[in-house]
């Protein structure tokens, strides 16, 4: 077993592959981190969850590398489920409702928005359709039993887009930021929720592309500075 492989899940699995060629270095020591590829004097990072805690890392490997994060986002998902009754196996499948999109990347970048124009970042989305495989048991939800996801297995590769600088983000979801704003109007011209486009304000302002200039009502009005 590879160091930092005993708890990689298929998906992982699978994209670690994807990127890595046979010059790569897997599972690599760089100081203190373990970072899962290095190919062509890049770092690729990929994270299959969220980016919360991802900061500290990035910091410091920015300082002296490239690093590629890649992460993906499931466009459609099957869910198998299975039950074992009697000693009998049964498998469900059914298509998840949610659908994930490229914007759905905003949800992430909250976590690392001073990141985002780093010289030393991209950031590669992967469009995805997956099958998430979840199993009955009886010990979660206070012993009354309750789904429990095993993993993600990747089915396909639908997109891959990468930002290399929050004006590339803004393009790829076509949106001309407008000179001022608040966050409703930025609601409305992306065509997203308000907790979308609350984010990806939040973002803007860490990355010094705007600043806010005022309030109305409870809303803050921002001002772009680039």
């Amino acid at each position: 077993m590879v160091i930092g492989t005993l708890n990689e899940g298929p998906l992982h699995s699978f994209l670690k592959d994807y990127y890595s060629s046979k010059n790569s270095k897997i599972e690599v020591s760089v100081g203190k981190y373990v970072v899962d590829i290095i190919s062509n004097g890049a770092i690729y990072e990929i994270q299959t969850g969220t980016f919360s805690g991802l900061s500290q890392k990035l910091n410091v490997l920015l300082q002296d590398h490239y690093v590629v994060l890649v992460h993906p986002i499931a466009a459609s998902s099957m869910i198998s489920k299975k039950t074992i009754l009697d000693d009998k196996t049964k498998f469900v499948l059914r298509r998840s409702p949610k659908k994930g999109e490229f914007s759905d990347i905003i949800k992430e970048l909250i976590y690392i928005p001073k990141l985002i124009n780093h010289p030393n970042l991209s950031i590669e989305v992967v469009i995805i359709d997956e099958q998430i495989n979840r199993i009955y048991d009886t010990k979660i939800r206070r012993k009354k039993g309750g789904w429990r996801t095993i993993n993600r297995q990747l089915k396909n590769i639908i997109d891959i887009k990468r930002i290399n600088s929050i004006q590339e983000l803004l393009k790829i979801i076509s949106l001309d930021l407008p000179d001022t704003f608040d966050t409703k109007q930025l609601s409305i011209l992306m065509g997203k929720p308000l907790s979308i486009s609350q984010k990806l304000a939040y973002c803007l302002c860490e990355a010094s592309v705007t600043k806010v200039v005022g309030k109305k009502g409870n809303s803050k009005i921002y001002s772009r500075i680039i």
